[in-house]
């Protein structure tokens, strides 16, 4: 888990799809899994299909938007599991969950080696090798009420990959967007892969 990259995470992500047969495979990526997923279309574009990008950050992000500081630390303190739960929902809604979703479905799950691992590999990867998802169409999925991608930047891939992007907003969702809207997440992803041209 030490001294890793993103190309890393790619080449286990491509050793999973040639496993499942070889693909081209359609990909998802929530949050962090989205880099991973753009990096495994640029490193390995003969098995990625298409690439679904779930809930992905502003290109920007962190720097550069009003209240980022707060933002980091809460996604830190939401993921601390010595604070009390009562604190830990606090900055889970704040960070990831819309008003009125229930956040305390991801109380658990949190690991402390895993998120210095992906944290180090971002750090160690140039953006510029990842964000372009190689050639592969793109499915940008956003959450209307997302603290890290401002509405203001909703379109930011689109106006930079044109045809090949696409954007569906989910309205009453955040950061966390699938556990918020699970039907509303597989309804928009499979809606797209039924209008991808198939790969011979």
């Amino acid at each position: 888990m030490k001294g890793l990259t993103l190309h890393d995470f790619a080449r286990d992500l491509a050793a999973v799809i040639r496993h499942e047969g070889g693909g081209p495979a359609i990909i998802a990526g929530h949050a962090f899994g989205n880099w991973v997923a753009r990096m495994t279309a640029v490193d390995y574009p003969e098995l990625v299909r298409g690439v679904v990008i779930v809930a992905a950050a502003a290109k920007a992000y962190p720097t550069g938007f009003e209240g980022a500081t707060e933002l980091s630390a809460a996604v830190r303190r939401a993921g601390n599991t010595k604070l009390p739960e009562k604190e830990r929902l606090k900055y889970l809604r704040m960070a990831f969950f819309a008003p009125g979703n229930d956040a305390s479905v991801w109380l658990k799950g949190w690991y402390h080696e895993v998120d210095e691992a992906q944290f180090a590999a971002g750090r160690a990867t140039k953006q510029a090798e990842w964000w372009s998802g190689g050639t592969a169409p793109l499915l940008d999925l956003q959450a209307a009420n997302d603290p890290f991608k401002p509405r203001s930047m909703m379109n930011e891939i689109k106006d930079e990959f044109g045809e090949r992007a696409t954007i569906v907003v989910v309205p009453n969702a955040s950061h966390a967007l699938i556990p918020e809207q699970p039907g509303a997440v597989i309804e928009a992803i499979v809606a797209w892969m039924r209008k991808l041209p198939q790969k011979p």
